[in-house]
Parts: C-alpha cells; sequence; structure tokens
C-alpha cells in the first residue's frame, strides 16, 4: 500500500510564520520514519524588503513564499516545496 504524503498549506511566511515554520520543518525533515513524505506549500502574497530584516530571517530580498521555498530546500533537503 503507498503511503500518501502529508501536505501543509502555511499561509504566510512573514514574522509568524517564519517562527513556526523552522521547528516545524526540523522535526518533519528528521522523523522520516512517521513522515515519510511530506509536502509544505507556502502561501504569501508579499515581498521581503530590507526593512522587515529587523523583525524577520531572510536570505535575499524578494517574494516571501519563493524567498522562504528556496532557502528550506537546502536546510529540509527531504521535504518538498
Amino acid at each position: 500500500m503507498a503511503i500518501k504524503p502529508l501536505k501543509i498549506i502555511v499561509f504566510g511566511t512573514g514574522g509568524f510564520g517564519l517562527c513556526v515554520l523552522p521547528t516545524l520543518c526540523r522535526f518533519l525533515n528528521y522523523n522520516d520514519k512517521k513522515f515519510p513524505h511530506v509536502e509544505i506549500n507556502l502561501i504569501d502574497g508579499d515581498n521581503f524588503e530590507e526593512r522587515n530584516r529587523e523583525r524577520q530571517d531572510f536570505i535575499e530580498v524578494g517574494p516571501k513564499a519563493s524567498v522562504t521555498a528556496n532557502d528550506y530546500r537546502t536546510k529540509f533537503p527531504r521535504l518538498m516545496f
């Protein structure tokens, strides 16, 4: 029997999303026996801007969902973003 992937949708990758997302991803990435297939969809229509750096952790300016997904693909290679 094929195991269906765990599908998670995260609305908002700004201040609150970036507080919760690293812990969630770390837990799922290193619990491959409990969660063998994980798909995480990030949804945010806003952009990271330099003025956000005082309260948000990001690697480059640009669309929040895309920038976060690209960063997390490297940090959590077992998860699909």
